[in-house]
């Protein structure tokens, strides 16, 4: 795999882990919140998620 996949992976480690180690309770808030919803709006923003990543990505290559 190129080098780009792994410093993507990297990155987004990094933002991912940011929540939990600065607002832990904050983000075990959302999460108990999220975790309400129903599963069709959780596959919505997981879509959505992978769409702008995936353009942004690509905006950000070309």
């Amino acid at each position: 795999m190129s080098d780009t996949f792994w410093q993507l992976l990297a990155l987004w480690l990094v933002l991912e882990g940011l929540g939990p180690a600065l607002m832990p309770q904050k983000w075990q808030q959302l999460m108990a919140d999220l975790s309400q919803q129903k599963p069709r709006v959780i596959r919505q923003i997981g879509l959505v998620m992978l769409v702008l990543g995936g353009l942004l990505a690509w905006l950000v290559k070309h």
